[in-house]
């Protein structure tokens, strides 16, 4: 199975979820008091959803390997796995 990546949908992420950390902008993360990912993520590396808090005009996400910090979802894109038939697996 070959992995793809896709923006994230918010009603679509849930606990489990792969993101890829993929969007590195300080302005992003000062958004709504997140925390900044450059200090905690390394651009690239796949990290799984613990929680989502959905809020009016952002969503904040907190990872399973940093269950101390909130991050924009928009710093993330999903990460899928297709089946033999070309069709999307999360």
């Amino acid at each position: 199975m070959d992995s793809l990546t896709e923006t994230p949908t918010i009603g679509k992420m849930k606990k489990g979820t792969k993101v890829k950390f993929v969007n590195t902008s300080e302005m992003v993360a000062a958004f709504g008091d997140n925390d900044d990912p450059n200090v905690y993520l390394t651009l690239g590396n796949i990290y799984t959803v613990a929680k989502i808090d959905i809020r009016k005009w952002y969503s904040k996400i907190l990872l399973d390997e940093i269950s101390s910090r909130w991050f924009n979802s928009k710093h993330f894109e999903f990460i899928y796995k297709r089946k033999s038939n070309g069709s999307k697996i999360n």
